[in-house]
């Protein structure tokens, strides 16, 4: 049998649809329906195809649903008819063979004629809800008018009634349905039955229950109610449906003219009011963008006088102190001891370091640099000119040109100043530092005695080959010279360096690897280029050592890099090592080091930040497989990716041992050069997920390299909102509507937890919330107050499987918030989500917390404009962390109760987050920040600041109670955070 569902829109289809599907109607494939929505938690079960069949047919006569005046299915073209034709051929094609079957669209109130002709003896089953309940959900969802939505109840009704004159037919009230939802249904399946429908069982009274819910019922009428909004024949048709008397109405109703002329009048004045309200939204934009131009103009003015006089104060400064410093190397005294040093190097009593001159003229050159960046008055020509020039300080200051010397593109430097370097000079391309004294603007690490270094490898027990793989291709003789001597240079000696030449066609790169001497230097000529994927596997196959490191062809290893690696394998025996590492320049300066945290899976998953310096167990590589094709660019984030698959003994070496040349052209050197890199990353990570049964996608990210991985919810679990406050009610009203007018996620719950409230007002915003949404309720919790008690008290009190700690002076910003915190909280491994949070000036609040900064902790990244990326753009991607903040913080219900909750006894006010959050990660579990959830937060609007000498008492005892229940992490340092990185500064020491 075919059954037919024919009802207003808003006027419980959807239910009635689902019941029949329960009771084993068809309605299509899952991919084929219409998703769930927030004004329809429970679904649609409407066909994605009808509809669009529908909407097109309806669009091409130029209307919409609720503009259908002009509707007249007797004067469409026969083309049209026939196309529509063609259309529900090919759904009927589908969903015949699976009798009964059920179909339900509104719009086959207005369309069904066009059906007929496929359709053997169709049941006709009509849901009637009150018209005034239904034009109240219309003005809810749409704006709609009353006697609008009134209107267009009756239009489609009588339409519905017409073409099922002559059908096995009847109808049910959703009212009584809702009323009495186990009778009704029984009366739905018993009326389907009397109309021939087979196959069909009855759901069980707790199926019933659990689907037909009273809060899907949001607008209730008494027959009372519809006194002065309703017309006789408006009523006699309600009257009619309601009761299931179809045969009974006149036929003068069905077919009143005048309620077209009324349709029609209603469409002109809705098109006039939307044309007005569309022109205030966009007044009120323009005014918006003035106010915040006007705002952002004084903002400016007053940042650029302020820039201007630090310029000015600092130029100043910098030439005093290089003035004074140049006094003191001319005196007697230091020329003297210069002597006497000097003397001592040369004769090998003292150690040659770095001078102090060579410190003054990094600071010299950076300075200048950055000054001529800044200035926009500089004269060109005036830094150098040939009466000047001094061949010795142009080479010593410019390495690049003495390479291009010993080349043999230049005799001199001179030659290479008057034909390049003059104009280079001149238009500042190339910087010139006169009195220049060579030096590399390198990372200071601790030195290492390599002395005492071998005397130690001596000691290990365990002294493995390390392979170390390079796929080389046509790159220059100098870099590929510089990353081998890198290796060659090594302190630790066991060492293997497989290299695969892929096809080179320059003679000069073929030459340099031919003459490579070392026995321990292996070299692969590949016949044909087979790409960096290809040549990095037959270098690969030449390796015989327990581990495998890799080493692009025109970088460089510190020359303690190996030592530091092993070092590693016998104090921690890990599968995988890796390293921070920073970007060499052509010049040979060390620029942008990346100090990395440790380990963070969901960072990984976020950016490649592993990247160099990497090293694998082999027998773990050989697990994961070599390098894939189709990944160029991005082959090694593939390579650990899999990697990882097989291990999670992971160590990080928290020391430069990788310089990264900044070839132009290359990743190093601009990521987004490579914009083939960045789609073979989002690759990577999408077989990541599908290897790890991960339901979700990858988006690229705000910036180059980076990505998002949005994982699918399972399920509509309920979410469960903590939010205690005191008064404020204009705060609290703030916050309830950001949440009611922004969240599109429907299943939530919010209880608000009133601690020692006094206004009235705040009592009447109590009433008013808790009456308007059936889903915020409020309770008393009269106690001295304490955050950890007052949340940990809540608990008790909801049912949802995950909580939301939330403050009370917050702002929602983006409308799939609890989405975004709830598709990692549902992970089985997650402690606590947080979120992304600002201050009124869209300044960053909460970007994850550190441990250690200021002594305990710290909000990272604090007062960074809003749209910075941060340090190595960790503002903008989903990252691991040991801490967030519980102004927004989600985690389960069973995961909160197992671990007692916040410690409300040494931690009444602060830190709380802080250490509920170290608990859990000493569980095993990991702690997330997300970007993807924003909120404007306050911070502490009801409670203040620790501004009494009991605040402060209270504090002070609280900093003591942190600092010896999490002694180890304060002592050891975040993991999530580099030891290199500040301490004293939540900057991650950007400038």
């Amino acid at each position: 049998m075919q059954i037919i569902i024919l009802g207003m829109h808003r006027s419980g289809t959807s239910a009635v649809t689902r019941l029949i599907n329960m009771m084993g109607a068809y309605i299509g494939p899952e991919d084929q329906f219409l998703p769930a929505q927030p004004d329809n938690p429970k679904g649609f079960w409407e066909r994605i195809d009808v509809i669009n069949l529908h909407k097109s047919m309806l669009e091409k006569l130029g209307i919409d649903w609720h503009l259908i005046s002009t509707l007249d299915l007797n004067s469409i073209d026969t083309e049209l008819v026939d196309t529509f034709t063609q259309g529900a051929k090919k759904i009927m094609l589908g969903i015949d063979s699976h009798r009964p079957w059920v179909l339900k669209d509104p719009r086959l109130c207005l369309l069904l004629p066009l059906w007929l002709s496929l359709l053997e003896v169709p049941v006709c089953v009509h849901v009637a809800r009150h018209p005034l309940s239904t034009a109240q959900s219309l003005a809810k969802r749409d704006g709609f008018p009353l006697h609008f939505g009134i209107t267009l109840w009756e239009q489609y009704n009588a339409r519905a009634l017409v073409v099922s004159s002559g059908l096995p037919r009847f109808s049910i009230c959703y009212e009584q349905l809702m009323e009495q939802p186990v009778e009704t249904v029984e009366l739905l399946y018993k009326r389907l039955c009397d109309c021939g429908v087979q196959a069909l069982r009855l759901p069980s009274e707790r199926e019933i229950r659990a689907f037909l819910e009273s809060e899907l019922q949001h607008h209730r009428t008494s027959e009372t109610q519809d006194t002065g909004w309703l017309t006789p024949a408006q009523s006699q048709l309600w009257e009619v449906l309601r009761d299931s008397k179809l045969e009974n109405i006149e036929h003068e109703i069905l077919e009143n003219p005048a309620r077209r002329v009324l349709l029609a009048g209603y469409e002109t004045l809705l098109q006039e009011r939307n044309s007005l309200h569309q022109r205030d939204v966009q007044l009120a934009a323009t005014q918006e963008q003035l106010v915040t131009a006007e705002f952002d103009l004084q903002k400016g003015e007053m940042l650029l006088k302020k820039s201007a006089a630090d310029l000015k104060a600092l130029g100043r400064l910098f030439e005093t102190l290089h003035y004074d410093i140049q006094l003191a190397f001319e005196s007697l005294t230091w020329r003297l001891g210069f002597a006497i040093a000097d003397a001592g190097r040369k004769l090998g009593l003292l150690q040659r370091t770095f001078m102090v001159q060579d410190h003054v003229a990094q600071i010299a050159r950076n300075y200048q640099s950055w000054l001529r960046h800044q200035s926009s008055h500089y004269e060109l020509n005036s830094a150098l000119n040939e009466e000047d020039f001094s061949e010795e300080d142009y080479l010593a200051q410019y390495p690049d040109v003495r390479l291009a010397i010993e080349r043999g593109e230049f005799h001199s430097g001179r030659e290479h100043f008057e034909l390049r370097g003059h104009q280079e000079i001149a238009h500042g391309t190339r910087i010139f530092i006169p009195n220049f004294i060579s030096a590399r603007n390198s990372i200071i690490q601790k030195t290492i005695d390599p002395e005492q270094c071998m005397k130690e490898i001596a000691r290990w027990p365990r002294r493995p080959v390390v392979s170390i793989v390079m796929p080389v291709y046509n790159i220059d003789p100098c870099w590929l010279e510089a990353a081998i001597s890198s290796v060659t240079q090594q302190i630790y000696p066991n060492w293997e360096l497989c290299i695969a030449d892929d096809g080179s066609t320059r003679q000069e790169t073929l030459d340099a690897l031919r003459r490579l001497r070392d026995p321990r230097c292996k070299i692969e000529f590949m016949e044909s280029n087979q790409g960096i994927a290809g040549a990095s596997n037959v270098a690969l196959a030449l390796a015989t050592g327990e581990y495998v490191a890799f080493l692009d062809h025109d970088d460089e290893l510190t020359r303690d890099a190996l030592y530091h690696v092993v070092k590693a394998i016998n104090d921690h025996d890990p599968d995988f090592i890796y390293s921070d590492e920073d970007k060499l320049s052509l010049e040979g300066y060390h620029l942008e080091p990346h100090f990395k945290p440790d380990y963070s899976p969901d960072l990984l998953l976020s950016t490649n930040y592993i990247c160099h310096f990497s090293v694998y167990r082999k027998t773990v590589l050989d697990q994961a497989g070599s390098f894939r094709e189709g990944f160029e660019g991005s082959q090694d984030h593939d390579l650990v990716l899999r990697t990882l698959d097989y291990t999670d003994r992971v160590f990080h070496i928290p020391r430069v041992l990788y310089h990264w040349r900044m070839i132009p052209g290359s990743t190093a050197a601009k990521f987004d050069s490579k914009n083939y890199a960045w789609a073979a990353g989002r690759r990577a990570i999408e077989d990541t997920l599908q290897r790890r049964s991960i339901i979700g996608g990858v988006t690229l990210g705000q910036h180059p390299g980076t990505y998002r991985v949005k994982r699918v919810i399972q399920g509509q679990p309920r979410i469960s909102i903590l939010m205690p406050f005191r008064d404020q009610p204009d705060w609290l009203r703030t916050c309830l509507d950001s949440i009611l007018e922004k969240t599109s996620y429907p299943n939530f719950e919010l209880l608000g937890i009133s601690n020692n409230s006094v206004e009235p007002a705040t009592f009447a915003l109590m009433e008013h919330y808790a009456a308007a949404d059936s889903r915020i309720r409020f309770i008393r919790h009269d106690v001295p107050f304490n955050y950890a008690a007052l949340n940990n008290f809540a608990v008790g009190q909801v049912e949802g499987e995950h909580l939301l700690l939330l403050n009370n002076d917050m702002a929602v910003i983006s409308a799939d918030w609890l989405e975004a915190l709830l598709e990692h909280s549902q992970r089985t491994e997650v402690g606590a989500v947080g979120a992304k949070l600002y201050y009124p000036d869209d300044t960053i609040q909460h970007g994850g917390v550190i441990i250690g900064i200021g002594g305990i902790a710290g909000h990272a990244h604090r007062q960074f404009q809003r749209h910075n990326p941060g340090y190595f753009s960790r503002l903008h991607q989903i990252q691991n962390v040991s801490a967030v903040t519980a102004a927004c913080l989600m985690v389960k219900k069973s995961l909160y109760q197992a671990m007692g909750g916040m410690d409300e006894k040494h931690l009444a006010v602060a830190f709380n987050d802080v250490d509920f959050c170290l608990r859990l990660r000493e569980k095993g579990y990991l702690n997330i920040f997300t970007p993807y959830c924003e909120l404007y937060h306050y911070e502490s609007k009801t409670r203040g600041h620790e501004d009494t000498p009991q605040k402060q008492h209270r504090f002070a005892q609280e900093v003591a109670y942190m600092r010896k229940r999490h002694r180890a992490i304060l002592q050891n340092g975040d993991p999530y955070y580099n030891p290199n990185l500040p301490l004293d500064r939540d900057d991650f020491g950007m400038l």
